[in-house]
């Protein structure tokens, strides 16, 4: 069986909450849902969040009344809906990563930011409010011709 991406689990959600019809999905009126804008299982700039994390949200205060502590326990299960597609995720991490993946991941991340690759500068915004991208390092790479 193939593994749902974040994406893929809030759009099966939404199929799941329409009856299945994706019509239904696509002409979804209800944009105070957490998962409104990612109901077409694309990331859109609307989001509030990342995936992971709205699928998290949505778990605490929609479904868990604002409970945290009732999302770790939580089955998946319900008797009208049956099995919740984003169960999986309720706890804010990818379930298809390992642990020994991620651990990796933060590990590169970290070392990008402490090399500078990767550092505030290029992502905050200057006191001004008015953000300029940073300039790209120049690649060590000999220019081909």
């Amino acid at each position: 069986m193939k593994k749902l991406s974040a994406l893929e689990a809030i759009r099966k959600f939404c199929l799941q909450c329409q009856g299945g019809v994706s019509a239904n999905v696509t002409e979804c009126q209800y944009a105070a849902c957490p998962f409104y804008a990612y109901r077409m299982g694309v990331a859109l700039p609307a989001g509030k969040h990342r995936p992971l994390k709205t699928i998290r949200a949505y778990c605490v205060e929609e479904c868990q009344a604002g409970n945290q502590g009732q999302v770790e326990g939580c089955q998946g299960d319900t008797a009208v809906a049956g099995s919740c597609p984003v169960f999986p995720f309720r706890m804010g991490w990818n379930p298809n990563i390992t642990q020994e993946q991620r651990e990796k991941l933060r590990t590169a991340a970290f070392r990008r930011m402490e090399d500078g690759s990767m550092g505030l500068a290029s992502v905050l915004p200057p006191a001004n409010g008015h953000f300029q991208p940073a300039e790209s390092p120049k690649s060590t790479r000999p220019d081909v011709r």
